[in-house]
């Protein structure tokens, strides 16, 4: 009878059993922490990149048809993207926003989708086309760099820039 006691009191003893319960629940509250920290170091990520291409708008626009309006754009770009680890721009489209949605014209994209340049209506920059510019100084004059005078005056304003950005981690 003894042994039956013994064993009902151990039956009701709760000792140890929070310890085994936090070992069932702290591996899933830690993968629940570290994915709530890193969906905000990936958004905030987006945030920086939205800003830094509103930034380069704001300085092709401003600059209108200047020859360099481009280049100072890309160099805004490249500055404000620079904050941010691990990223590769795919590509920067530059275009005349004339659309009351602000949306680029389709000419600014070839049958597949892919932006392109047009005409003077859209400049389209690759990755390595960056990489270019990131090179070439035009602080005082820059016969290297495409000018963009083919630009109306009236629409100068409406300059808009959009870039496509991929996380490499």
């Amino acid at each position: 009878m003894s042994k039956i006691r013994r064993f009902s009191r151990r039956a009701r003893d709760d000792r140890g059993v929070a310890l085994v319960e936090m070992v069932i629940v702290a591996p899933l509250l830690a993968l629940l922490i570290g994915g709530i920290v890193e969906y905000g170091m990936l958004w905030r990520d987006d945030l920086s990149a939205t800003t830094s291409t509103r930034a380069a708008a704001r300085v092709a626009s401003n600059l209108g048809d200047d020859n360099l309006a481009d280049y100072e754009a890309l160099l805004s770009l490249s500055s404000g993207l620079a904050s941010i680890d691990g990223v590769t721009i795919e590509g920067v489209l530059i275009y005349e926003g004339s659309a009351a949605d602000g949306a680029p014209d389709s000419s600014c994209f070839d049958s597949s989708g892919d932006p392109r340049s047009w005409s003077g209506e859209c400049n389209y920059y690759s990755s390595a086309d960056l990489v270019t510019v990131g090179g070439i100084d035009c602080s005082v004059s820059c016969s290297q760099f495409p000018a963009n005078s083919t630009r109306s005056e009236e629409r100068r304003v409406g300059k808009e820039c959009r870039s496509r950005w991929s996380p490499d981690h």
